[in-house]
Order: C-alpha cells, then structure tokens, then sequence
C-alpha cells in the first residue's frame, strides 16, 4: 500500500478505470509537487499526492509504481502531466522507466501545455463539471485552492494571494492541486481508448501483498 505524503480517499479495485495529473515542481520546498488521481466512470477523486521537496523525476517514479501496484485497475494507469517548466521532461523520465500508460493532448503533445486560453478552457471545464455535480472532490484542501483562485487584469488565471502552504511546508501556495485537478478531469474525457487491464509484469497478481511487497525478492 501507499505511504508518506500518498492520501487515499477511495481504494482502487481491479475494474477500477483511473487517470493520475500531476503539477510537478522542482522539489525545493517553495511550490508543491502534486498530482491527482481520479476513476475515469465516477468522476471522483481517489487519491492525491502533495510534496514540496519530491522532484519531477521522483514523482514520476512515484506515479509508475502506483500504476504497477496498488492502483492497477482494469486498464493501465494513464499518467499526464502540466509540461510548463518542471514538467518539460517527464515524458523522457516515464520513458526510461518503461512506464506504457502516457497521456498526450489532442494534438498528440505529451502532458498539457499551460497558455492563458488553455487555462481558461481548462478551469472552465472545471466549473461546469462543478456546478453540473458531475465530479466528485473529497479532499477538502483541493476545495480551498479553488476558492482562492482568480481571473487576473492581463487575463491570465491563478491564486489570489502566495502564501505559505501549512498543510503540506511549501513555502508559496500556487494553486498546485487545482491545476492538477482540471488535468485530471480532462484526462477523464479523454481516455476513453485505455487498453483493457494486462498481466502484470511480475507475473504475478497485482493486488496480491506478495506482489506489491515483492517478497519473492526476500
């Protein structure tokens, strides 16, 4: 099972269809790495992952042995990411991990490119499925960021204010878990082409503690 900075809001099951957005940063303690984990047919959050001192490549690692593990549903876990900035080369970490499961946009880029219109069209996303009730948040800190989010004079979208994040040490708040949040749920309107659920890669059944505890190796 998950531990550390992993919060688990609903256990994932083997007909589990998930998606996992990450926000990454560059892990030293000003922003928030964070990512979100979402079952594609619920619309619901089922686990987040927030640390301000994980790098991208470590939250790559992170998010691929959760797709081999705990979070293995019937499809493999389609990772995705904001690739603004710490994110630029994920895909090429993901790659050396060997990791099958990475999401690309509609126009066949890996990871979502952050401009002042895919914001927009990206949170706007966001507050309709909100107002519609189709997507269920849990997590109570996710929440809060939303409130404090805002439209900029120059257009662009963002927090309200910066200020220390108490839940988790980041030095500045940015709206990492929202951001993480909307990709997620975008990715939830496009992974309709997951692959059906495959055999595991040790051969043996994922959700076994054998397995995930790879006690063979003992």
């Amino acid at each position: 099972m998950p531990d550390g900075r992993w919060r688990i809001f609903r256990e994932p099951t083997e007909t589990s269809k998930l998606v996992i957005a990450a926000d990454p940063a560059y892990g030293t303690g000003r922003n928030n790495s964070a990512a979100v984990m979402m079952d594609v047919e619920r619309r619901e959050v089922v686990a987040t992952y927030i640390d301000p001192h994980c790098s991208p490549y470590e939250l790559s690692q992170l998010m691929a042995e959760a797709g081999r593990s705990w979070a293995r549903g019937r499809a493999q876990l389609l990772i995705g990411w904001e690739v603004n900035g710490a994110g630029a080369a994920m895909h090429k970490d993901l790659e050396r991990l060997r990791y099958p499961a990475i999401w690309k946009s509609k126009r066949g880029r890996y990871g979502w490119l952050s401009t002042r219109q895919s914001k927009r069209e990206l949170f706007g996303t966001l507050a309709r499925a909100i107002a519609d009730g189709t997507v269920c948040i849990p997590d109570k800190e996710i929440l809060d960021e939303m409130e404090s989010t805002v439209v900029y004079d120059n257009g662009g979208i963002g927090p309200a204010r910066l200020e220390v994040d108490k839940s988790s040490g980041a030095a500045e708040a940015h709206g990492d878990r929202v951001v993480a949040m909307a990709v997620a749920l975008l990715m939830c309107e496009t992974s309709a082409g997951q692959s059906d659920r495959v055999a595991a890669e040790t051969g043996l059944p994922d959700f076994t503690a054998k397995s995930i505890f790879k006690m063979d190796e003992v």
